[in-house]
């Protein structure tokens, strides 16, 4: 009986957030996370392991994969095409 009270709170909680918001708490998710991945890519020089792991992923393939599937290059080519050419990169 909890569980099926949780389900339902959770489900309401959902459709309150995608009513509000135009989009799912999923997709606000993934927005935020590959909106973090793009600033890390572009500010730092830690590696794309360091990255995966800092914004919760455990197998590097799927961070790429997640961040191919929104920006359409690998996390890799993104960074090389956001290096600004004098400094290495984007200030």
């Amino acid at each position: 009986m909890i569980q099926r009270a949780r389900t339902v709170c959770a489900t309401g909680n959902n459709q309150d957030f995608a009513k509000f918001t135009g989009r799912t708490t999923t997709e606000h998710v993934g927005s935020r996370m590959y909106q973090k991945a793009r600033i890390l890519l572009k500010h730092t020089d830690w590696n794309i392991t360091e990255i995966s792991q800092c914004l919760g992923f455990e197998d590097v393939a799927h961070f790429s994969d997640f961040f191919k599937k929104r920006e359409r290059s690998s996390p890799l080519d993104f960074r090389k095409r956001s290096a600004h050419p004098l400094l290495g990169r984007e200030f």
